[in-house]
């Protein structure tokens, strides 16, 4: 018997550490990000529930975004084509790791 209630016990203290932490979706949508691509690049970007701005100087483009699991994925609303990342939280900072090499990983860093 004493088992069972260690055991549920240990069950609810799980669920309830898990419900404190910030999901990956609320946390992009809370914050402005600076963004630096292993590709050269560097812009800001603001999530919303559905879509990215990304802003690069005076240049502004929009993204459709969902998350699945671990997946952001991206699709580009004039051509549909989607690009799919892999999230890697590190430490202060959120890591796009892509699946298709052609494009870089992307760095995002809230702005303060």
């Amino acid at each position: 018997m004493n088992k069972i209630y260690k055991r549920i016990f240990i069950l609810l203290v799980s669920f309830s550490l898990a419900g404190c932490t910030q999901s990956i979706h609320q946390q992009l949508q809370d914050n402005q990000w600076n963004i630096t691509s292993t590709s050269g690049s560097s812009y800001t970007a603001d999530f919303s529930e559905t879509t990215i701005t990304f802003e690069q100087g005076v240049f502004q483009t929009g993204m459709i975004y969902t998350i699945e699991g671990d997946k952001l994925i991206m699709t580009n609303p004039s051509n549909n084509k989607e690009i799919i990342y892999e999230i890697e939280k590190v430490e202060n900072e959120i890591h796009l790791i892509p699946a298709d090499e052609n494009y870089g990983t992307l760095i995002l860093v809230e702005t303060k």
